[in-house]
């Protein structure tokens, strides 16, 4: 197993999207229960539609709460893995990667939609909080975009290592 140099994890943090599903669940729940109440020819044919909304939902919720990307940068490349979605690590190695790009937007511009770099049908991106993260080009032409608001955190580490395995290094 490849030395870890840096490893971050990052959860779901778009607030106001789960307060959207929040409050959709709990209007729901409430005209579900006045229904219920009422108890009326039309409640028993919808209340089935209600129960799936709710799950539904529900659901969405619950994935969010548990969605958390890992990123680890290690010796012998970069994996990460996008839980539950994802059932495997993607790995990516160091001699795969022509150029990489340490990305920080900061949330006027990622609302504005400046500074965001150029992105073509070529480009995954793979984030869970925004336009902050790591900007890799692979020599295949593949691009990739980590999103991570740690890992600017880790900039020496990152290139450090970047220069030890002779990669480019762009915007540090």
């Amino acid at each position: 197993m490849a030395k870890k140099i840096v490893k971050v994890e990052e959860r779901f943090n778009n607030i106001e999207l789960v307060a959207v599903f929040s409050l959709l669940f709990v209007l729901l729940s409430v005209r579900f229960t006045q229904q219920q109440l009422l108890a009326t020819h039309e409640a028993t044919a919808s209340a089935e539609a209600f129960t799936l909304a709710l799950l539904l939902v529900g659901g969405a919720l619950f994935i969010l709460w548990r969605l958390r990307m890992t990123i680890t940068l290690h010796q012998k490349g970069i994996s990460f893995k996008i839980s539950p979605l994802h059932t495997k690590k993607y790995k990516i190695k160091w001699e795969e990667i022509e150029k990489c790009q340490l990305v920080e937007i900061s949330k006027s511009a990622e609302w504005s939609g400046w500074g965001v770099p150029h992105l073509d049908r070529r480009e995954r991106v793979f984030s869970l909080c925004g336009k902050t993260g790591l900007y890799i080009k692979k020599k295949d032409g593949e691009v990739l975009f980590l999103g991570s608001m740690q890992l600017s955190g880790y900039q020496d580490e990152i290139v450090k290592l970047l220069n030890q395995k002779n990669i480019p290094i762009e915007g540090l």
